[in-house]
Order: structure tokens, then C-alpha cells, then sequence
């Protein structure tokens, strides 16, 4: 969800190790770096939009054997897309019973979870497994009743939808 990142490194030699990192594309800098392992070291990926960065590490050992390896890190900045109908569209219904359809979108880590309220602050209601459409009963009395979602991304990233129908 943030280019900022924690790169948990593990090296195994019975020498004392030295490493470089860069993101894919970018050329080895001149120093090395000397650790104990394992160990955290934050990290920035590389500009540009959602999807795949790789992250290279050099590494060599105090008899200069080198090798290089990698790891796909995918970054996901961007909240599922959830446009939400009732009742295809009407303006007005005489049921407490609505055809809720979600048409709903994440175009980097997939969609996870969704919760369904009467309320924009979703207390006590659950994570559940996403339905493209389902029923919803709405609170008794004529007026405006709106309904809301909020869709999880497997980023963890959340983003909340509502639509409104008349009961009268």
C-alpha cells in the first residue's frame, strides 16, 4: 500500500557477508553494505504505477564468492473500485426488500472481503465472503434509505460505496 517497505533479509555463510540492493532497472552503487542477518532494512520502491517492483540484492562473502537474487514485491496503492446499485437503478420501491448489485473492481492484488450497513461507520458489522448481488432489508418508515459497502483488496486497502432508493 506504500512504496516504503521493510525488506526482512536472511543470509546464510559461514563467512562474513556484504550486500548491495537496488530496484530493477537502477545500476549497483559503489558501497557495500556489512551486516549481521537476519535484519529489517526499510526500503523505497521504485516510482510509477501499481503492479510488480523488483528488488535485487548482491551479495558477497569475505572470500569474494558473489551472487545475485531477487524478489517481486507487488505495490498496491489504489482502493478497490465498488459502484453499487439498487434495485437496477429505481428511484423508489414499496418493499423493505432491495436487490442490491455490486460491480466491483481492484486491478493489482485481487478483491478480498466485503461488509454491508445501513450506517456509513459499519459498527458491528462483519467482514463476509464478496457477492456480486445480493438482498438487503432496509429500516422501516417511508423516506430515503441508503445502503453502504466497504470492499477490502488483498492489500488490505478499503473502500466505501453507498446508494440510496425512496421506501414509500
Amino acid at each position: 500500500t506504500s512504496r516504503d517497505v521493510t525488506l526482512n533479509v536472511s543470509i546464510h555463510d559461514v563467512n562474513p557477508v556484504s550486500f548491495k540492493l537496488i530496484n530493477d532497472g537502477e545500476a549497483w552503487p559503489d558501497a557495500w553494505r556489512t551486516t549481521a542477518t537476519p535484519v529489517d532494512i526499510p526500503w523505497t520502491l521504485s516510482t510509477g504505477p501499481d503492479g510488480p517492483r523488483t528488488v535485487r540484492m548482491q551479495v558477497r562473502d569475505s572470500a569474494n564468492n558473489e551472487v545475485v537474487t531477487m524478489d517481486e514485491i507487488v505495490l498496491d496503492t489504489t482502493s478497490p473500485q465498488c459502484p453499487l446499485v439498487l434495485n437496477d437503478v429505481a428511484q423508489f420501491t414499496t418493499t423493505l426488500l432491495v436487490q442490491a448489485t455490486l460491480t466491483a473492481s481492484d486491478a493489482t492484488s485481487g478483491l478480498d472481503v466485503m461488509r454491508i450497513s445501513d450506517s456509513g461507520d459499519f459498527t458491528g458489522m462483519v467482514w463476509q465472503t464478496l457477492k456480486e448481488s445480493f438482498r438487503w432489508p432496509l429500516p422501516s418508515g417511508d423516506g430515503t434509505k441508503t445502503v453502504y459497502v466497504q470492499l477490502r483488496d488483498n492489500a488490505g486497502l478499503v473502500s466505501t460505496t453507498d446508494a440510496s432508493i425512496i421506501l414509500d
